[in-house]
């Protein structure tokens, strides 16, 4: 469950901050991320990554996620380690189950 929901909603989340704080045009975020342009656009248009709103009521985590963006800009880490770190946040924190039907993240 965690490809199909978190990966995508934080994805979401990522594109969002490249673009709006960080002012990166999809080309330059899709290189970032190792995806395509193609799929920043859904994501900036919320065809993609919908219920990452649902993540950032996560205390602490948007700032783990901002703190993992910083590094993925300076290119200390790539796209896929930033999502294996966002993993390794909800595992310790005690998120990581994902309620399907609520849209809710239980503990």
């Amino acid at each position: 469950m965690m490809n199909t929901y978190v990966f995508p909603a934080v994805r979401s989340l990522v594109v969002e901050y490249l673009y709006k704080k960080k002012g990166l045009n999809q080309l330059e975020i899709s290189r970032l991320l190792g995806i395509s342009q193609s799929s920043v656009s859904r994501y900036l248009n919320r065809q993609r990554g919908v219920k990452s709103s649902v993540i950032m009521e996560i205390p602490g985590f948007r700032e783990k996620l901002e703190e993992l963006i910083e590094k993925l800009v300076r290119k200390e880490i790539s796209g896929e380690e930033l999502l294996c770190e966002v993993c390794k946040y909800l595992r310790e924190t005690g998120y990581v189950k994902f309620v399907e039907n609520r849209g809710q993240l239980a503990e």
